[in-house]
């Protein structure tokens, strides 16, 4: 079983979908301190270690499903969870927009006075307050664009999984693994901020 197969997923009915819309601005873990750890002098391989701070970076969001530094995110469904909607990404930082689409891809806000944002819950959902919002469309009828992260600046993140970002880059920089293998050897610092769902 592979890492990413351990974590049960609670979905809405119908199909669901998410895709990044904005990236973070920086990464948990700055070049410097990559360099410093890794006891790296030199700077011609500068670029390279950037790309395996964020191709790690990367594995461990997927595997925690968190986003660490704030990013938006669009999530895509075609029905609403009954009650409540549980985000992709933790930890949920607001929600942007809910669009609700038609047949002739039109599209309508939803109001925010129709939900509860719930921004304290792990993860974090959306709560119906007058009923489930409906649309014509049956596939992708609904879009939410939110945001989430601990913060925008690296001292946001919690230090152990910034701690297991630079080991893990350290890592593939050092045995020439893959993010994911790297993952592998520093699973057991972060695995108590995976995100589970019912």
């Amino acid at each position: 079983m592979s890492l990413y197969q351990s974590q049960e997923q609670s979905t809405p009915p119908g199909s669901h979908s998410w895709k990044l819309k904005t990236a973070p601005l920086v990464e948990p873990v700055t070049l410097s301190e990559l360099k410093e750890f890794a006891e790296i002098d030199h700077d011609d391989r500068d670029e390279m270690l950037k790309k395996m701070i964020k191709a790690m970076r990367e594995e461990v969001e997927e595997y925690l499903h968190r986003a660490l530094i704030e990013q938006s995110w669009l999530y895509y469904l075609d029905a609403w969870f009954p009650t409540a909607l549980e985000l992709p990404r933790s930890p949920l930082i607001s929600i942007t927009a809910v669009l609700l689409y038609d047949n002739d891809d039109a599209s309508e806000a939803w109001s925010s006075d129709n939900y509860l944002v719930d921004i304290t819950s792990t993860p974090g959902r959306i709560v119906d307050l007058n009923g489930p919002p409906t649309t014509t469309r049956d596939t992708r009828g609904i879009e939410i664009e939110f945001k989430a992260g601990y913060g925008t600046a690296q001292g946001d993140v919690p230090e152990p999984i910034r701690q297991a970002i630079m080991r893990g880059a350290a890592l593939m920089f050092d045995e020439k693994v893959t993010a994911g293998k790297a993952l592998e050897s520093v699973a057991g610092m972060i695995c108590k901020y995976k995100v589970f769902t019912l």
